[in-house]
C-alpha cells in the first residue's frame, strides 16, 4: 500500500466569547480554538484522518504539513509508520524539534496509523493493543470568560452532570487565588464527594503558589494537579511533586520524547500526559508511554 496524497481541513472555531486559561488570562491573550484534520490517501483509495493542534497557527500548520512533510512520504509503504516518522523529523530537525513541527508531524503520523489499522480491518485502538471499547471520560471546562461567575460555572456543572458525565477539570491560576477557590469549592458542592475533579494551572504558577494552591486542593480530596509548573522547569515541578501528596499532571506542552524523558525520569510527574495532536503523534506518545511505564507509577492513556 503506497501513500498517493496528504491533503489538509483547517477547522476554526471563533464565538463571541472565547475560553481562556490562566496563562492566556496573565498575558491578555484569548484561546482560539483552532484544529487541523490531515487526510492521507493510500493508492486504493482509502484515507486515514489525523488531527494537529494548531491553535491560532491554522495557516502555518498547514503549510509544515504541505510544504516540509508531503513530499517525504508520498508514494511510499504507508505501513512503514515508524521509518516514516523518523524521516519527517530527522530531515527537518533543524526547523524545530518542538512546536509546530511537531503539531504537524502528529496529524500525518495519526493519520498513517489510522490506514494501517483499517488495512488490518480493526480500529486504531485495538490494533494498539487495547481491550476497551469504552472507558469513563471527564470534562474539560471552568475556563474562564468575562461575566460568567461562580452561577454560570455551577450551571456548567450541572450541564456535565445532565449530560452524563462523572467529572471535570477546571482552570485555576487565572484570578486572585481566593477567587479561584471559590471557584473550585462551588463545583465540589454542585458536583458532589464523588464528583472526580481535576485542577489545570496551564503553566502558570510559580513554585510557592503552586505549593499553595496544592496544599488546598489536597484538602478539597481534588483527584490531580496539572500543569502547575511552567515545562521549562522538570526540577521544580520534581521538587513539588516531592513535596505534595496529590499527584502531580503533565506535561502536555512537552511537545517530544527527550522532554518527558526528562520530567519522568526526575519524578516529576505521577501521572504523565501526553497528547497526539501535539507530541509527535502516535508513534512518538507510544515512546513516552513505554518511558512512563519504566519510571511513573500511574501514565496516560494515548490520548493523554
Amino acid at each position: 500500500m503506497k501513500i498517493k496524497a496528504v491533503h489538509t481541513i483547517p477547522l476554526s472555531y471563533r464565538g463571541d466569547q472565547l475560553d481562556r486559561d490562566a496563562l492566556a488570562v496573565k498575558m491578555g491573550a484569548e484561546h482560539p480554538m483552532d484544529v487541523l484534520i490531515v487526510e492521507v490517501v493510500s493508492d486504493d483509495g482509502r484515507v486515514g484522518r489525523g488531527e494537529c493542534y494548531a491553535y491560532g497557527a491554522l495557516v502555518s500548520v498547514s503549510t509544515i504539513v504541505q510544504e516540509l512533510l508531503a513530499s517525504l512520504i508520498e508514494g511510499r509503504d504507508l505501513r512503514a509508520t515508524s521509518a516514516l516518522w523518523e524521516r519527517m523529523y530527522q530531515v527537518n530537525f533543524r526547523l524545530g524539534r518542538r512546536g509546530l513541527l511537531m503539531c504537524a508531524l502528529s496529524g500525518v503520523d495519526t493519520a498513517l496509523w489510522d490506514l494501517t489499522a483499517q488495512d488490518a480491518g480493526v480500529p486504531l485502538w485495538k490494533f494498539l493493543g487495547g481491550e476497551q471499547d469504552a472507558m469513563p471520560a471527564y470534562v474539560t471546562g471552568g475556563y474562564y470568560r468575562p461575566g460568567k461567575g461562580l452561577e454560570g460555572l455551577r450551571e456548567e456543572v450541572r450541564q456535565v452532570l445532565t449530560r452524563g458525565f462523572r467529572g471535570m477539570k477546571l482552570k485555576i491560576g487565572g484570578l486572585d487565588r481566593i477567587e479561584d477557590l471559590h471557584r473550585l469549592q462551588v463545583e465540589r458542592e454542585e458536583g458532589g464527594e464523588d464528583f472526580f475533579l481535576g485542577v489545570d494551572a496551564n503553566n502558570a504558577l510559580t513554585y510557592p503558589e503552586a505549593l499553595w494552591w496544592g496544599r488546598r486542593l489536597e484538602a478539597l480530596g481534588v483527584d490531580f494537579f496539572e500543569e502547575p509548573i511552567s515545562t521549562d522547569q522538570p526540577a521544580v515541578s520534581a521538587r513539588l511533586a516531592q513535596a505534595l501528596d496529590i499527584p502531580i499532571a503533565g506535561y502536555e506542552t512537552e511537545t517530544s520524547l527527550y522532554g518527558m524523558r526528562d520530567f519522568i525520569i526526575a519524578g516529576a510527574v505521577d501521572i504523565v500526559q501526553s497528547d497526539c495532536i501535539w507530541a509527535g503523534g502516535v508513534t512518538e506518545v507510544r515512546r513516552i508511554a513505554t518511558l512512563a511505564r519504566l519510571r511513573a507509577p500511574i501514565y496516560s492513556s494515548l490520548l493523554g
